[in-house]
């Protein structure tokens, strides 16, 4: 996943739309995270529909200062090995533990919550599940739903061996 984070100050010279267009075009991200754009929720959204991204969410300035209260953002690629898969869940409750500030993760946490996140292959092994969903429990977080495609990840497509699994995600605390 490619996400583009740009502090644009300000999307009212058309050079800055312009640059943004080709940072799109050139980059192509999934997600594209504008701030300070100086503009209101129409003008974004304008802009947003004319780069072809679906979705749009805008937190509004007040006056000359940003809307938006102070979060957290945490990346996460999660333990591949499954048997250290406990370090990630670890860490996750250590960020957990280090502020009350609301808080959003996303990434590849290389797990899933349910057998119903994996096609194909041998069940997922359910200490693994339990676990995750034991972390997301206790630091209290939101799974956030997936649009599209059920699945991100797949190995030996187009075969009898072919496995695809919901391992990236996004997750939010209810704040």
């Amino acid at each position: 996943m490619k996400i583009l984070s740009w502090n644009c100050r300000g999307l009212g010279p058309s050079r800055n739309v312009q640059f943004l267009n080709e940072l799109v075009v050139q980059k192509r991200p999934n997600v594209v995270f504008l701030c300070e754009t100086l503009s209101n929720n129409v003008k974004v959204d304008r802009v947003c529909r004319s780069l072809g991204f679906e979705g749009c969410f805008v937190v509004e300035d007040q006056g000359r200062s940003g809307g938006q209260r102070e979060f957290r953002f945490t990346g996460i690629h999660g333990e591949p090995n499954r048997s250290l898969q406990k370090n990630t869940w670890d860490l996750l409750r250590t960020f957990h533990g280090r502020s009350t500030a609301p808080w959003s993760l996303m990434g590849d946490f290389n797990n899933v919550l349910s057998q119903g996140e994996k096609l194909g292959g041998l069940p997922y092994p359910a200490w693994l599940i339990e676990g995750f969903q034991e972390v997301v429990q206790q630091c209290g977080l939101i799974d956030l739903e997936l649009c599209g495609h059920p699945f991100t990840w797949e190995k030996s497509r187009d075969s009898t061996n072919w496995i695809e699994v919901r391992l990236d995600r996004a997750m939010v605390s209810n704040s």
